[in-house]
């Protein structure tokens, strides 16, 4: 998503694990990593595609909301990938950019973006790491609520952002 990634360094990070069915967030402390909250959003299976998309995006800005009242946040999310099916690439395209797009609208910043395989690196030191060893170092790290893929997922994406931001800001530089 380009260049455009403000970070503030006396904050929270709310990491996206994007999903149509079931995306995935996670809030850690910017200083120490502790997980904060997590959940996932999950439209109703009755819904379009269409309002689903819409439901993602206003339960993501509520989740932004919650955050900023803690005080500052900043967001990752995980890049999107491409299936052989175009229709799953699409809709999994739409789910992120409502993400991407929510955040925007919220904090005028674009989401650090975080590749799948850095995700299973920070959790388990390998790039193509099983989803079920990436859920066993969540727990480990955090506890039985990083017990679910998704959310699981969503941690890992948090901290990769957050140990990046450490690389940028190191103590009392900001």
């Amino acid at each position: 998503m380009g260049d455009v990634i403000a970070l503030n360094p006396t904050m929270t990070v709310l990491g996206f694990d994007v999903s149509l069915r079931r995306t995935g967030w996670a809030t850690l402390d910017y200083d120490n990593g502790k997980l904060l909250d997590c959940g996932t959003i999950e439209p109703s299976p009755r819904l379009t595609t269409v309002e689903s998309i819409a439901s993602i995006s206003t339960q993501v800005t509520g989740v932004i909301s919650q955050c900023e009242n803690r005080g500052g946040v900043d967001v990752a999310i995980e890049e999107g990938i491409a299936y052989r099916s175009g229709r799953t690439t699409r809709v999994l395209a739409m789910a992120w950019a409502a993400v991407a797009l929510s955040t925007w609208d919220r904090l005028g910043i674009e989401p650090y973006e975080v590749n799948t395989s850095e995700v299973k690196k920070a959790a388990t030191g390998e790039g193509n790491a099983s989803k079920g060893r990436v859920t066993n170092a969540a727990v480990g790290k955090w506890d039985v609520r990083a017990d679910d893929p998704d959310i699981a997922d969503a941690c890992w994406v948090a901290e990769v952002c957050r140990l990046h931001m450490h690389a940028r800001f190191p103590e009392g530089a900001a």
